[in-house]
Order: C-alpha cells, then sequence, then structure tokens
C-alpha cells in the first residue's frame, strides 16, 4: 500500500464525484478505490466536510483562477484571450463537463455548495464581461454578452456530460465573433 496525500484524496473524490455524483463521496469507497484504509483519509482530514471543502476550492482553482491565469498569460489582446478562454472551456473533456453538472446538481440542494457556485459564476462573468469591454464592446453589452457567453458554456457542459456531441471549431469560432463584434 502506498501512502496518499491530501490531493491524491482530493482528485479521487473529484473523479468519483463526476462519476456518480455527491453519493461517492463515502470515506469508505474513496479508501478502497485508492487501495488505502480509512485511517489514511483521516491523517489528511478531520471529517468528510473537509474534504468536500478541498475538493470545491480545488475544483474553484482548477476550473476557474488557473484558467484565467493561463489566458492572462498567454494570450496578448483581449480577443485572443476570449479566444483562449474559447479553447480553454468549451473542449475540457468528459470529466471536466460532468463535475461541472454534478456539482450545479449539489448545489441546488445544498446552500454552502450554493454560495461556492454563486461565487464562481460571478468571478467567470466578471472576467468575460471585463474581456469584453477590454475588446472595445460598451458595458452594458458586455455584461449581456458575458452572460449569454456563460450559459452557452453551462449548456455545453450539461449537453455534453449526457452524451451529446461537442460545439465544432467553426462554432466556437462563430461564438467568438457573436460575442466580440
Amino acid at each position: 500500500m502506498t501512502a496518499k496525500t491530501a490531493q491524491d484524496w482530493t482528485r479521487e473524490a473529484l473523479r468519483a464525484l463526476s462519476r456518480d455524483g455527491m453519493a461517492a463521496l463515502s470515506v469508505q469507497a474513496l479508501a478502497r478505490e485508492l487501495g488505502v484504509t480509512k485511517g489514511s483519509f483521516y491523517w489528511h482530514f478531520a471529517n468528510r466536510q473537509a474534504l468536500i471543502d478541498a475538493v470545491m476550492a480545488t475544483w474553484e482553482d482548477v476550473a476557474t483562477e488557473a484558467i484565467i491565469r493561463q489566458v492572462d498569460s498567454t494570450a496578448p489582446t483581449a480577443e485572443d484571450r476570449i479566444r483562449q478562454l474559447i479553447e480553454a472551456t468549451f473542449a475540457p473533456g468528459e470529466a471536466y463537463n460532468a463535475i461541472e453538472s454534478r456539482i450545479r446538481q449539489w448545489a441546488a440542494s445544498d446552500p454552502a455548495a450554493a454560495t461556492i457556485v454563486a461565487r464562481v459564476d460571478g468571478r467567470r462573468l466578471t472576467y468575460v464581461r471585463d474581456l469584453l469591454v477590454d475588446a472595445g464592446v460598451p458595458r452594458e453589452a458586455a455584461a449581456m454578452r458575458a452572460d449569454l457567453f456563460y450559459r452557452a458554456l453551462i449548456g455545453e457542459w450539461a449537453w455534453c456530460s449526457h452524451g451529446g456531441p461537442p460545439l465544432s471549431r467553426d462554432a466556437l469560432e462563430h461564438l467568438a465573433e457573436l460575442v466580440t463584434t
């Protein structure tokens, strides 16, 4: 048996969440998947809620802040950043789509999760709005376009997480044109 870190537990919890939803975040089931005892869990986390907090913090960082850092560091103009953001968010893969959908399902019935999702949504919307303003879109129009863009993204995650085909590159390019012009 190899010792596991808190990050190993968190990653496994995210995988389980993407497959089976919140019910999969059982300490015993995760320990079995990791091939360790429950004692390993309690070495890193005080309780299941501490793991859930780590899962949500990791999701927030990886699915929002890391993407923003990547986009801001690699694309020189606002238009380039919008295209980079579309590339980074509209085609990340099946597990990512499922995690987004599962977290949103969970937030519908859990006030603490809903608070985190609302914070993430606000951060993402503000970021897209500010990119559009930087691209020359008037602030009021940028807010509406950011909202439409984000709702299209959430729809894409839901669509793909239930087996639908992802948007084509041409469709994504058209989306970039629609929101920036």
